[in-house]
């Protein structure tokens, strides 16, 4: 007596477990192609921040100040005095305007920083 059907059938049964099936192939590759397109847009959506942070807004907000500037200066002296500004203030006041505010500094608990040993009275540290 062979073996030899015996070891055909199981060969068989293990080949149906390794062949890849057609909707399985599809599902990895829409799989894949999901994960591409969200990867895709958090990178365009990351991009566009920069670009809106140190492109646009410097660019918007040196056109306002310039427009500031000139509506100032189009004003006469009795209206800056109205107004409380003399004409050789305006371009400080339209600098002070446009100068960078500094971020504000970001509040972490101490409770959630694992390696942070602090007394029990410090509640929440400063982050710069």
């Amino acid at each position: 007596m062979t073996t030899q059907p015996l070891i055909d059938r199981q060969l068989g049964q293990y080949t149906e477990r390794l062949v890849v099936k057609t909707e399985d192939l599809w599902r990895i590759e829409h799989a894949a192609r999901q994960l591409r397109a969200r990867e895709f847009a958090r990178l365009v959506r990351a991009g566009w921040a920069w670009v809106k942070t140190y492109l646009v807004e410097p660019v918007a907000s040196a056109l306002r100040a310039e427009r500031a500037y000139r509506e100032l200066m189009a004003l006469d002296d009795r209206t800056l005095a109205d107004i409380g500004i003399a004409r050789s203030e305006i371009s400080s006041i339209v600098a002070r305007s446009i100068a960078p505010r500094s971020r504000p500094a970001r509040t972490v608990s101490v409770k959630a920083v694992a390696s942070v040993q602090a007394p029990a009275e410090v509640e929440q540290k400063r982050v710069a």
